[in-house]
């Protein structure tokens, strides 16, 4: 098993050959960030400094086949994707619109971030 450089946490069902998706909302302080792996279900959201985003990204890269991430065009611009795709990681980036897929009027990050990786995870495995 493999922990998480981040939180310490062991990485269940991580296997080098499976995809991971990331849905992440992004902020000026602060990043929400929901994983999938391959097939799976969202894991719960995580909220992460800058800095640490970063040092999270940078553990999963070796943790899968590939990794992708999604997120809102919004006001950070580009150059993240570039330093996302500088790691390895393929970057998709979603016409800003208001995510409530449940019909439920609850906005948070947590949710927008799962949104993202779900549908980042239909698209890329042909099930959207």
């Amino acid at each position: 098993m493999e922990s998480s450089a981040l939180t310490g946490q062991l990485i269940l069902g991580t296997d080098k050959r499976n995809p991971l998706f990331l849905g992440a909302d992004l902020h000026q302080q602060c990043v929400t960030v929901t994983r999938i792996i391959d097939r799976g279900t969202p894991e719960p959201a995580e909220r992460f400094s800058g800095e640490q985003f970063w040092r999270f990204v940078q553990g999963q890269v070796p943790l899968a086949r590939k990794v992708y991430l999604v997120c809102e065009a919004g006001a950070v611009g580009v150059w993240p994707w570039r330093e996302l795709q500088r790691l390895g990681v393929e970057c998709c980036v979603a016409h800003a619109e208001k995510l409530d897929p449940r019909q439920t009027r609850v906005q948070s990050d947590k949710f927008d971030s799962e949104h993202l990786a779900e549908w980042l995870q239909g698209y890329v495995l042909g099930d959207d």
